[in-house]
């Protein structure tokens, strides 16, 4: 038991098989990037980023997921107590996963209008104006997506230094509840000013819906 909460075997193994799973996977698209570049040595570095991005992306997914696990696994208790000791402990692992996969996607769709410009100055169909313009779009948004996943970032780690400044933990809280959700206080945080209780969870989400 966990805080009077079962302890869920199927989440467990759940997790343990993710970890499993995140390895394979990172090892594999490293084994294809490598094969790639050994098959088409001497071939253009372009066509081969290009053959080796789906497997890029691959890798990535494969350490995000690895590191996810293995720090929900560690944090086990932290979520089984609906969080309420703080915030998410892989926020900052998928802000990193999205800005990092996003920048992989900027590199991706760069080189393939590199490579189609030669295309440009001939004459081209209207299929190939679509694909040249999807080209264009997807650099667009993952671009945009890189620098807005950077500002949520900073915003962020800004944000909760901003709450850990105006509020102290409490070890021992008796028969008090949380005034903001209204449940018993396990692990509470008082508001320095005022001295009012709460979960961290609470307080953090609260914040967040005032901004």
């Amino acid at each position: 038991m966990i805080n009077g909460y079962g302890y869920n075997n199927q989440i467990v193994k759940l997790i343990g098989n993710s970890i499993k799973l995140g390895l394979i996977f990172g090892v594999f698209s490293i084994g294809y990037i490598m094969g790639v570049n050994y098959v088409f040595l001497g071939v253009m570095r372009k066509v081969i980023s290009m053959l080796c991005f789906p497997s890029l992306m691959l890798f990535v997914d494969s350490v995000y997921l690895f590191l996810v696990s293995k720090k929900t696994q560690k944090h086990m208790i932290y979520f089984y107590n609906q969080n309420i000791n703080g915030i998410s402990p892989v926020y900052k692992i998928d802000l990193t996963y999205k800005i990092t996969s996003y920048s992989i996607k900027c590199f991706h769709f760069l080189n393939l209008i590199l490579i189609c410009s030669a295309i440009i100055i001939r004459k081209i169909d209207i299929l190939d104006y679509m694909w040249i313009f999807s080209v264009l779009m997807a650099f667009y948004q993952s671009i945009t997506s890189v620098f807005r996943y950077i500002g949520q970032y900073r915003y962020m780690n800004k944000f909760i230094t901003s709450i850990d400044r105006i509020l102290e933990r409490v070890k021992k809280v008796n028969d008090q509840v949380c005034i903001i959700c209204m449940e018993p206080l396990l692990n509470s945080y008082r508001l320095i000013q005022c001295g009012h209780l709460f979960h961290y969870k609470c307080f953090f989400q609260w914040m967040q819906a005032k901004e």
